[in-house]
């Protein structure tokens, strides 16, 4: 049973721009476990441990649903976290998407996965970028601050190209993910073998 999820990828110098926050953000003197570049992407739905014969049905299906769905401008210009920043658990990068094309991407990727059988999610999907986890917190007003008055200047810009269905194995070192299909937005792209 694998450990799974789908997800937008992200261009490596998004990921390697988003990683150089940790050097914003260690004078505020919050223990962070930072993600590393390479694992930053844009989560459309974890599935957690999902049964081997529903690999091939969403590795599959990605490239029939999205096959229509063209690439999808973003801007990246805003830090926060969850729950809140007066008391953060996950920091994350902010996505702005003003024509809630990526709402509408989750929901069609939804109702394909309800329609294989897996059950919807619980709460409501917020389009981000967890960039780190906080473990330890000794001056929250300060990271709390940092975090309301960070802005990237000039804002980080990408468009969204690569849906991806990732297998994540956990290891002592964190997580790896290998890819066990995709879809290129607008383009018949096949699962990968």
């Amino acid at each position: 049973m694998p450990r799974t999820f789908i997800a937008f990828d992200l261009s490596k110098t998004i990921q390697d721009r988003l990683v150089r926050i940790k050097t914003d953000l260690d004078w505020t003197g919050a223990d962070i476990k930072w993600v590393d570049a390479g694992n930053i992407h844009l989560t459309l739905r974890f599935l957690g441990n999902i049964s081997d014969d529903l690999v091939p049905p969403i590795a599959e299906g990605l490239a029939d649903i999205f096959a229509d769905t063209s690439a999808i401008p973003v801007t990246i210009s805003r830090l926060g976290a969850f729950p809140s920043a007066g008391r953060p658990k996950v920091i994350w990068a902010g996505i702005d998407d003003p024509q809630g094309q990526i709402g509408a991407v989750h929901t069609r990727l939804q109702e394909f996965l309800t329609g294989l059988g897996l059950p919807g999610e619980d709460r409501p999907f917020a389009a981000h970028l967890t960039i780190g986890r906080v473990r330890r917190l000794d001056r929250g007003h300060v990271l709390k601050n940092t975090l309301s008055a960070f802005a990237f200047e000039p804002p980080l810009r990408q468009s969204l190209t690569r849906i991806v269905f990732y297998q994540s194995t956990l290891t002592p070192a964190g997580p790896v993910y290998s890819a066990l299909g995709e879809v290129s937005l607008g383009d018949m792209s096949t699962p990968r073998e």
